[in-house]
């Protein structure tokens, strides 16, 4: 998994160089264990403080996904 872990890093890496982002945070977990957790940039358009594991961001209408896909998957359990 440490290759998994660089490989996300070099890509959150490049991501904020490129100014296509400013700051992330990316999480991997598989059957309940973290694998993954990396970050990379600054916390925000200031750049003034940098990301950390513990940086809280906002989401707005991200969770639409979320929602839609647990709509599917209670829909399929037929609950």
């Amino acid at each position: 998994m440490a290759e998994l872990q660089s490989a996300v890093q070099a890509l959150l890496d490049e991501l904020v160089e490129s100014g296509e982002e400013v700051g992330l945070q990316a999480a991997v977990y598989v059957d309940g264990k973290l694998v993954v957790d990396c970050v990379a940039g600054w916390r925000s358009q200031a750049r003034d403080a940098l990301v950390a594991d513990d940086t809280l961001f906002t989401i707005y209408s991200a969770t639409k996904g979320v929602v839609g896909s647990a709509v599917h998957m209670l829909a399929e359990r037929e609950l």
